[in-house]
């Protein structure tokens, strides 16, 4: 394979490599959930784009700086295509029109309106949430009470999200309701 094929291919090799790693890893170690093995499959899959843009440089594919301004490229494509498969897979696991589809479908005779709003009422889809983000140290619950930010990677993940919608939405959003 020519290096210049390669180098264009890399960002979907890594998509590939991070879906199967995420796979393996949410199969092989399931405490592990779904939210970590997506963390793995994302790390390895920069990792591979390393190892493959540092091969390519030491086999003399490529002079130093086509290899950095390359590698920078198939970076952002990767975190581009990375977040993408991220949010796909995560439409189906929370979503709550995704999953009343699925139970709709597996309800064989069906489900009333009270049944649903018995399955999604508000304060046990919060609890849920709530649950999620505190095993998940995205959260952390005080003695008092007061709940805060726990991990600031998420915060991270919410300021890049309003930050993208500025771009290229054009729509200022806050992250704090006024």
């Amino acid at each position: 394979m020519h290096i210049g094929y390669l180098q264009l291919s890399v960002p979907i090799i890594a998509l590939l490599f991070n879906a199967l790693t995420q796979i393996s890893f949410y199969k092989i170690i399931p405490r592990l959930g779904l939210l970590k093995s997506e963390y793995a499959g994302f790390i390895s899959g920069c990792f591979l784009i390393l190892v493959i843009e540092v091969w390519i440089f030491l086999s003399g594919g490529a002079a130093l700086s086509n290899v950095i301004a390359i590698s920078a490229v198939n970076f952002i494509i990767y975190f581009c295509l990375g977040f993408l498969y991220f949010a796909f897979i995560n439409l189906g696991e929370t979503a709550i029109r995704i999953r009343l589809l699925r139970e709709l479908l597996n309800a064989k005779e069906g489900l009333s309106f009270k049944e649903i709003l018995c399955r999604y009422n508000t304060n046990e889809i919060i609890e849920r949430r709530i649950k999620r983000m505190e095993k998940n140290r995205q959260i952390i619950c005080m003695n008092d009470g007061s709940y805060h930010i726990g991990n600031n990677f998420l915060l991270l993940i919410a300021k890049t999200m309003v930050l993208l919608k500025l771009v290229i939405l054009g729509k200022k959003v806050s992250l704090v309701k006024k």
